[in-house]
C-alpha cells in the first residue's frame, strides 16, 4: 500500500482484513452462496418447487433493496459500527431459527424476509463507506481486497453447506452458519476502525489551499443533484442489469448441473469455482480500475467473465468448471465497481446514501434474478431460456459501462457537476 493512502498504518491493514471477514460472513455471503445448495433438501422434505422457493429469495432482496438506501443515511450519520453490529448478531440468531423452521411454505418467506432485513446492515454499504473513508489513491485496490471476503467465501461455502447438510441435514446447516457468524464478530469488531478524524494523508496529490486534504474526502454531490444527472441513472441500470444476470445464474447453477447428471457434492466443488472467479476479480479489478479508466475496466471484466462464461455454460455442461470461474470474475468485480464508480462520480460528502441507492438497484436485480430464472425453467422445462436471457443482460450492462463519461475533479473543483 501507499503511504499516502494510510493515514494510520497500525490500523489500515486491520480495516481492510475486518472488512473481508465482514462480508465473508455477511447475509449476502452466507445465505445468497448457500441458497443453490439448499435448494434440492428444500424441495425433498417440503415438496415445494424450485420457482417457490425462489420466491423466498426475491422477496428477500426486495426488502434489502428497499432499506438500503435509508441504511446508507444511518451510516453517514451514526457511523458503520453503530449500525454493522447489532445487524450482525440479529441476523445470526434469525438464521439459526432457519432449522426450527415449519412445513408451510409462508413460514418460510417470512423467516427469510425476517433474515434479510436483520441482515441488512452486515451488507457492504457499512464497508464500503469505512473502506472509501481511509483510502484515496489505492481505493480501488483496498476495496477489491476488502470485498474479496465474498469469493473467500463463495468458494468455501456451497461446499461447506453441501458438507454440513449431508451429516445434520439442512436445518443442521442452518445453526451451524449461524454460529459461525457469530464466532466471527468479536474479531470484526476488534479490527473494523471508523474513518480517522482530523488531517489525513489519503492523498499525495496537490490541492487547493483553501481547501484541507480532511475537508477534501468529504466534498462531492448531494443526494438530490446525484439523482438529476445522466451517470446516476446509467450507474443504476448497469448494477440491476449485473445483479440480474449473473445472479439468478449464480443461484441455479447447482440445481441446474444435478439436472445433467453431476452428483450433488461435484456441482457443490464446481459452484466453488464461482469464489477463485471472485478473488481474481475482486483484486484484479480493484487494481486496474486504479490504473485505468475504471468504467471500461469493469465492462471489459463483466464482458470476458460473465457473458462469455453463461454462454459457455449454456452449451457444454463439461466446462462447468471454467463457466463458474467466468462467471465469478464478473460476481468479483460487481461491488468494487459499485463503490469506486460511486466515490469518484459523485464524492463521499453523502456516498453512504448514494451507494445505498446504487446497492438497491443491484439487490433487485438479485432478487429478480433467480426468481426470472426459476420460472423459466418451469415453465419451458430447461434452463436454456433463462441462460440466453442472462447473456443478453449483461451484454446491456457493458453497453451502459461505455457510455459513462469522465469523472469530476473533485480536487479542484469540490462541486463539480456532472
Amino acid at each position: 500500500m501507499d503511504r499516502h493512502d494510510l493515514p494510520d498504518e497500525r490500523f489500515a491493514w486491520r480495516i481492510v482484513l475486518g472488512s473481508a471477514l465482514g462480508v465473508g460472513v455477511s447475509y449476502s455471503s452466507v445465505v445468497f452462496l448457500s441458497f443453490g445448495v439448499f435448494l434440492k433438501p428444500l424441495v425433498a422434505d417440503f415438496g415445494w418447487d424450485r420457482a417457490q422457493l425462489s420466491l423466498a429469495m426475491t422477496f428477500a432482496t426486495l426488502i434489502i433493496a428497499a432499506s438500503t438506501p435509508a441504511l446508507g443515511e444511518l451510516v453517514d450519520r451514526f457511523g458503520a459500527r453503530r449500525v454493522l453490529f447489532p445487524s450482525i448478531v440479529a441476523y445470526s440468531l434469525l438464521l439459526g431459527a432457519m432449522g426450527a423452521l415449519g412445513d408451510k411454505v409462508l413460514y418460510f418467506y417470512l423467516l427469510f424476509a425476517a433474515v434479510a432485513l436483520a441482515g441488512v446492515g452486515s451488507s457492504s454499504v457499512t464497508y464500503t463507506r469505512v473502506i472509501t473513508s481511509w483510502f484515496d489513491q489505492r481505493r480501488g485496490l483496498a476495496l477489491g481486497l476488502a470485498m474479496s471476503g465474498v469469493g473467500l467465501a463463495a468458494a468455501a461455502i456451497p461446499p461447506l453447506a453441501q458438507w454440513m447438510i449431508s451429516r445434520v441435514g439442512w436445518r443442521g446447516a442452518y445453526v451451524g452458519f449461524a454460529g459461525l457468524v457469530l464466532a466471527a464478530t468479536p474479531i470484526i469488531a476488534l479490527w473494523l476502525k471508523e474513518r480517522p478524524a482530523g488531517p489525513s494523508r489519503a492523498s499525495a496529490a496537490p490541492v487547493p489551499s483553501s481547501i484541507t486534504r480532511d475537508t477534501m474526502r468529504l466534498q462531492g454531490l448531494t443526494v438530490s443533484e446525484a439523482r438529476r444527472s445522466r451517470v446516476f441513472w446509467t450507474l443504476g441500470l448497469a448494477f440491476l442489469l449485473a445483479a440480474l444476470g449473473i445472479h439468478g445464474v449464480m443461484v441455479h447453477f447447482v440445481p441446474l448441473l444435478t439436472d445433467r447428471g453431476l452428483p450433488a457434492a461435484s456441482a457443490a466443488g464446481a459452484a466453488a469455482m464461482f469464489g477463485f472467479g471472485m478473488l481474481v476479480g475482486r483484486v484484479g479489478s480493484g487494481y486496474l480500475m486504479d490504473h485505468f479508466f475504471a468504467p471500461w475496466v469493469a465492462a471489459a471484466f463483466f464482458a470476458v467473465g460473465p457473458l462469455f462464461g453463461i454462454l459457455l455454460l449454456a452449451g457444454e455442461s463439461g466446462m462447468a468448471r471454467v463457466s463458474a470461474f467466468l462467471i465469478g470474475l464478473g460476481a468479483g468485480a460487481e461491488v468494487d465497481a459499485i463503490a469506486l464508480l460511486a466515490s469518484r462520480y459523485f464524492g463521499l460528502r453523502h456516498f453512504g446514501k448514494i451507494y445505498g441507492y446504487f446497492y438497491a438497484a443491484f439487490m433487485l436485480g438479485t432478487g429478480l434474478g433467480p426468481a426470472a430464472v426459476g420460472l423459466g425453467f418451469e415453465w419451458t422445462g430447461s434452463y436454456a431460456t433463462p441462460l440466453s436471457v442472462a447473456a443478453g443482460a449483461v451484454a446491456l450492462l457493458c453497453v451502459a459501462l461505455v457510455t459513462l463519461g469522465p469523472f469530476p475533479d473533485w480536487r479542484q473543483n469540490p462541486q463539480a457537476p456532472l
